[in-house]
């Protein structure tokens, strides 16, 4: 049997106690649903997700393919609209731990 792809690996999501405290749990839903969205098209290991302008929040990939271990620079692969007018920046960063993957939401300053 082939082995499997580190992208085809499950994937167990996180999020740190400043994210937990600051959202509510139906935004970050949101971003993990944008995430499995783009995730099979690009197997980044860290999505950036910040406002552009009002009400739009932009999302960008950066780090390395995380099945290849190609550099990525950062480049935009969406957006998505939100109800308020500003959105923190965020961080969903993505680690190989050999059986699965795990997606941690985190902001910038926790890292």
């Amino acid at each position: 049997m082939p082995k499997k792809k580190p992208s085809q690996l499950p994937i167990k999501f996180f999020m740190t106690a400043g994210v937990t405290e600051h959202f509510s749990q139906c935004a970050p839903l949101g971003i993990i649903w944008q995430f499995k969205e783009l995730w099979k098209k690009y197997p980044i290991d860290m999505y950036v997700f910040e406002s552009v302008e009002k009400g739009k929040v932009q999302i960008s990939i950066t780090g390395y393919n995380i099945n290849t271990d190609e550099d990525v620079k950062k480049t935009v692969v969406g957006e998505f609209d939100i109800k308020a007018d500003t959105f923190p920046k965020l961080w969903l960063k993505i680690d190989n731990y050999g059986e699965y993957l795990v997606a941690t939401l985190l902001f910038p300053d926790e890292y």
